[in-house]
């Protein structure tokens, strides 16, 4: 294999959540929420320093957090919004864009909340 080859890996990962398909779609795009459950003390040994988001498509976001005393950088791009269906966006640490992956949501009505893909 080649060095330049690239090398691609894939996971999907289905959850049900007892709310609406509307909640959980903006809890992907309101910093408050990323705070509460991506980021952040009650996760993880970290501190939130700054939590930004351009919630259209070709908005970015960025969401920099302090672990052991460095700061780190999630940065990406949005490059689908269809609430409260489909979020697609790069994914990628600063300053190494490159490097990003592409993140797909789906999000299924149930009868009784919903399941997130």
């Amino acid at each position: 294999m080649s060095m330049n080859a690239e090398s691609h890996a894939y996971a999907r990962v289905t959850r049900r959540f007892d709310t609406s398909p509307e909640r959980v779609f903006d809890a992907w795009l309101t910093p408050e929420l990323i705070g509460r459950w991506m980021f952040g003390p009650a996760i993880r040994d970290e501190e939130i320093v700054k939590l930004t988001t351009d919630a259209r498509v070709g908005g970015a976001f960025s969401y920099v957090v302090r672990r052991q005393g460095e700061e780190i950088d999630h940065i990406g791009e949005y490059r689908e919004i269809d609430r409260p269906r489909r979020l697609v966006f790069t994914w990628a640490v600063a300053p190494d864009p490159i490097d990003s992956s592409r993140v797909v949501i789906d999000i299924e009505p149930l009868e009784s909340g919903c399941a997130l893909t």
